[in-house]
């Protein structure tokens, strides 16, 4: 383990990152969405956490949104994820995508390593991916296309230099097993299937510095202590004590 790093258990990591969500505005339901995608990033190798954590100035800046209207474009249906941080945008494209097909998000580029905000979009993929249904999520990052395969199982991510308007991010649902995506392999099916299971197994290492962070926005939701509930204790006092 890095030193002042922890290692907490899968189920510890999702609890904690639900209530930090709901510290930070998501309503209910986001905030699980929110925590088993940052869940599945993390039991992936492909640092869950840390993109949370670096969402945290967007998050604090324009909040969960409230709405996300669809927008009808030349293009097509297609959502404008500009102010919209990934972690609570992404589930919202792919529900689209499971009623029509495709969607397509504009203005959802990202600099981070590995895919950055990308990422967040193939595991909302994976969470809403079943038998039967499967995805590919297709964006661009620092110069290279990146795409990853979903299969309801596994997640298999690929990168190639990027080659024509490879800009907007898409979201395509598929009736079938679409192909393994092209280019230089980064996550392979064996390679999420082993990660995850020692996740579960053995628990999930995290920098001290960022659970503390998650712990304290957690602390968020939190009532402060009175007189009166420390009289009364759980519950409150009310008529089902």
């Amino acid at each position: 383990m890095q030193a002042g790093g922890v290692n907490i258990s899968v189920n510890e990591l999702e609890s904690t990152v639900k209530k930090a969500l709901a510290g930070l505005g998501f309503p209910y339901g986001a905030d699980a969405e929110g925590a088993a995608m940052t869940r599945t990033l993390e039991c992936a190798g492909l640092g869950g956490v840390q993109l949370l954590l670096g969402a945290l100035p967007q998050l604090r800046r324009h909040g969960f949104p409230r709405a996300m209207p669809l927008v009808n474009g030349a293009g097509g249906d297609w959502f404008d994820g500009a102010d919209v941080a990934s972690v609570a945008l992404a589930p919202a494209v792919v529900d689209f995508a499971v009623q029509h097909g495709k969607s397509t998000v504009q203005n959802a580029g990202c600099t981070l390593q590995n895919g950055g905000r990308g990422l967040w979009f193939a595991a909302a993929a994976l969470e809403a991916a079943s038998p039967g249904v499967w995805f590919t999520v297709r964006w661009r990052a620092a110069e290279r296309e990146w795409r990853a395969t979903v299969d309801g199982d596994v997640m298999l991510l690929s990168s190639r230099p990027a080659v024509g308007d490879s800009a907007a991010l898409t979201v395509t649902r598929h009736g079938k097993l679409p192909a393994p995506p092209p280019g230089n392999p980064h996550l392979t099916a064996e390679q999420h299937r082993r990660r995850r299971q020692r996740c579960f197994a053995e628990g999930i290492k995290i920098a001290g510095g960022d659970w503390r962070q998650l712990k304290k926005l957690a602390a968020l939701t939190l009532v402060p202590a009175t007189a009166a509930s420390r009289t009364q204790g759980a519950g409150g006092g009310d008529a089902n004590d």
